[in-house]
């Protein structure tokens, strides 16, 4: 191994590793850093630091703190359908024309409006559950609420429903204007604004759009407050629920026109165009907390005008509020439809021919054609309805507040079932058809494993075959195991398959539910609503069939599964960090991006962590000086740390990278990230990055990983006595040949090497423990890890 001195920078992936799981040590010490951005070292018993066999030092950055270090990651789960919304934008097509350009600014527009519907959705659903379930149905039938006046509980109602909108202004409270705060001059030719300054300093509208959505959200509020006083509010024109209604209609106006949300960081302007837009913006920046004062005035006034209300007998439901989930429900139907095909015209003006197979761009392409953004922000939609119901059923079941009594023309007493409202209640219904969906899907899924068994069997013994005097061997029983393990880490490549299913059935489901409410007459009865016509009745709740209501109850349950599921992490993600880290998984993916479409999420931590690390690299060239080794600094990169080292590294200096090397493992970086955010990762960033660094780079990955792969090389041949793949540094070459490395086995395909999962010892197992498929973690444990520093530390710079 080489000697000298030189650091070994280490960078976790998701879920927050831990910083002694990340240096392989018990005792870590943190040398430098903040609360948030922390560097570690190992120590021994003595608090004395540790140095690696050779000599050098082993360093770890943990950047988990931003997604799972405080009691409020643990709430972020409820915002997921924000976060998806809000990744949805980076993962369009960037523009090449004046054409995809408008495309492109058009799905911004349409995305930042499905943004703004889930807001109302949730504004809805608060003000729902507050007002008509537990202010109106509930409070007639409890002791502690029935002895205080109707409208001192929903006066209550209105202000507890606008503090839970507030709650989730403050969840999504972001990092403000940061960024790079020298005044170096980026490569700003690179195909990726990942190198650009703007990325990191966040979107210009950011808190703009914030407030906007605190508008939306309290107007909505008002105007259910409104109608909540008197059904037939619209005949008499009331001051507070036109001024909210007109509150709520401008801020969708703004919100539209507000330009395309990657404006800043991806978007080139004639300098006419970027004074106009500029000057918009600063308009608004003074208009959106305007509105907000305005709304909070309208709000407490909504919830004054409650006084005098009466609670008839029987008590039913707030009838009013059928219209607002209803109409939420088309408009958010609408834009979806409308993103549909915006999107796919921005795919198709943006299309490339790839060539032969020898093509690398080939093996780049984008999810879904391209379409992956509008998958996801229909998914992230069906999710946020599916919440929304979860919530309003859970209260209404426990509470038995689904049956309700009305009094027919002859003066009698009826009971009806009236759940919570026709669209809630038929979003059950769908989720009850989506979870049979999703059961035939795992079980088709089982059925193609034991199908390909024999080949998935046939894979592991290829890849663990062992040379006729090999002194290692693993014992009897893993070959199946690790077919399985192949089996499940292939599934990954499924997904865009999975998205398009799963969207298009929401799609269809929400069409049918949307053209039946759509028509709902109202009243107690939600029976009054239309049906769809022939087999389409089956998609949304049928009176026909006896079908209909087990769907709905199935539908429930799933849907009240989710919200305790919701709870329980919750619970649990506040009481403890391990169980943060595992409900921050996906925070460590979607959050990495700026809010650019949805302000309700949580900060984009790549807007500290990849500066962050960029000036730790650079502090510790400064630091180390001249060396005896090429590259002092040896970055290495673990899963979505691949992604913050890559985008730090884009950051240096030309003359900083050729004293910089990069090791990348359990890597997203060409399996997933430049087919979901092409404009950002992508064939030319990854050949650029490393013929920057003269082929400093090397990337581990297993056969088992679930979620990462091949990062450096592609379409390789099965394994055999001549194995092949196309790989950097000759890329465009067609196949080269690979090799084994007689004594690990690893596969070398180029700068790729694929490594083995489990590490065979002797077949006794004497030398070494052989527990289980190490698959996405512990690559550090391998023991190919020394070899690929060593094959990376003494790279020449370039010539």
């Amino acid at each position: 191994m080489a000697g000298g001195r030189w650091v070994e920078l280490r960078v976790h992936g998701v879920s927050g590793t831990p910083p002694e799981s990340l240096l392989a040590h018990p005792h870590v010490k943190q040398i430098a850093g903040d609360g948030y951005s922390r560097y570690f070292r190992p120590i021994n018993g003595s608090g004395k630091e540790l140095k690696a066999d050779d000599g050098h030092t082993v360093e770890g950055y943990h950047w988990g703190q931003f997604t799972s270090g405080s009691w409020r990651a643990g709430l972020w789960l409820i915002l997921v359908p924000f976060g998806l919304v809000n990744a949805a934008q980076f993962m369009l097509p960037p523009f090449v024309n004046r054409t995809s350009k408008f495309w492109h600014g058009l799905c911004g527009a349409l995305l930042r409006l499905a943004a703004l519907l889930m807001t109302c959705l949730f504004a809805f659903t608060s003000g729902f559950v507050l007002m008509d379930l537990l202010g109106w149905r509930w409070a007639a039938k409890t002791r502690l609420l029935k002895s205080y006046e109707p409208d001192t509980v929903l006066t209550g109602a209105v202000i507890l429903s606008a503090v839970a909108m507030l709650a989730l202004y403050v969840l999504g409270k972001g990092f403000g204007r940061t960024g790079p705060s020298d005044s170096t001059e980026m490569d700003e030719t690179t195909t990726t604004p990942l190198a650009k300054k703007s990325f990191y300093q966040g979107d210009a509208d950011a808190s703009t759009l914030r407030a906007l959505h605190l508008v939306a959200a309290f107007a909505l509020i008002a105007i259910m407050a409104t109608f909540a006083r008197d059904a037939n509010a619209w005949s008499s024109r009331p001051i507070v629920g036109m001024i909210a209604f007109g509150l709520l209609v401008l801020v969708v106006l703004v919100v539209i026109f507000l330009g395309d949300p990657e404006g800043s960081v991806s978007v080139a302007m004639p300098s006419r165009m970027a004074r106009l837009r500029a000057t918009w913006h600063s308009v608004t920046k003074v208009l959106s907390p305007l509105l907000l004062v305005i709304s909070t005035i309208i709000v407490i006034a909504a919830a004054i005008q409650m006084g005098g209300v009466e609670r008839p007998k029987p008590v039913g439901r707030i009838e009013a509020f059928d219209g607002f989930a209803n109409s939420l429900m088309v408009a958010g139907v609408v834009v979806l439809v409308l993103m549909s095909w915006a999107n796919a015209a921005l795919a198709w003006t943006t299309r490339t021919k790839t060539g032969s197979k020898k093509d690398p761009a080939r093996f780049f392409v984008r999810y879904a054609w391209g379409m992956t953004s509008y998958l996801i922000a229909t998914v992230a939609t069906f999710i946020g309805v599916g919440f929304s119901a979860a919530v309003s059923t859970a209260v209404s079941t426990s509470l038995n507040l689904d049956i309700a009594e009305r009094i027919d023309e002859r003066g009698l007493t009826l009971k009806t079932r009236v759940g919570a409202t026709p669209m809630l209640d038929r979003v059950a219904y769908a989720w009850g058809l989506t979870a049979l969906m999703l059961i035939a899907i795992a079980i088709f899924a089982l059925t193609f494993y034991f199908i390909r068994r024999k080949h998935f069997l046939a894979s592991s013994e290829a890849m663990h075959a062992a040379p006729a005097d090999a002194t290692t061997k693993l014992p009897e029983g893993w070959t199946s195991k690790i077919a399985r393990g192949i089996w499940i880490a292939r599934l990954k490549t499924k997904l865009p398959s999975l998205f398009w299913v799963f969207a298009a059935f929401g799609v269809l489901l929400a069409l049918v539910v949307a053209w039946e409410v759509g028509f709902c007459a109202g009243g107690n009865d939600p029976t009054e609503c239309k049906q769809a016509p022939w087999l389409l009745d089956y998609l949304s709740q049928p009176r026909r069939s006896g079908n209909g209501d087990f769907l709905t109850i199935f539908g429930a349950w799933t849907l009240l599964g989710l919200a305790a599921g919701t709870v329980a992490l919750s619970r649990g993600a506040i009481k403890t960090q391990s169980s943060r880290r595992g409900v921050s998984i996906i925070w460590d993916i979607v959050s990495f991006w700026p809010h650019a479409v949805h302000p309700f999420v949580p900060r984009p931590y790549s807007q500290r962590t990849v500066v962050d690390l960029r000036d730790r690299i650079r502090w510790h060239l400064s630091d180390i000086g001249e060396s005896d080794v090429q590259r002092p600094v040896v970055v290495c990169g673990h899963s979505q740390g691949s992604l913050i080292s890559f985008s730090a590294l884009l950051l240096l200096r030309p003359e900083e990278r050729d004293r910089v090397a990069l090791m990348t493992f359990g890597s997203q970086l060409r399996m997933i990230f430049p087919r979901a955010f092409p404009g950002f990762v992508n064939l030319d960033s990854i050949a650029g990055l490393y013929a920057s660094l003269n082929g400093a780079w090397v990337n581990l990955y297993r056969a088992t990983d679930p979620l990462a792969g091949p990062v450096l090389s592609w379409d390789h041949s099965p394994d055999g006595a001549e194995p092949s793949s196309q790989h950097f540094p000759n890329i465009g070459a067609g196949r080269q040949p690979d090799s084994y490395d007689p004594v690990t086995r690893r596969r070398i395909s180029g700068a790729d090497w694929r490594v083995i999962d489990p590490t065979p010892y002797d077949e006794a197992l004497q030398t070494g423990p052989v527990t289980r498929l190490h698959g996405h973690s512990e690559f550090w444990d391998d023991a190919d890890w020394p070899t690929a520093l060593q094959a990376v530390v003494n790279v020449p710079p370039r010539g």
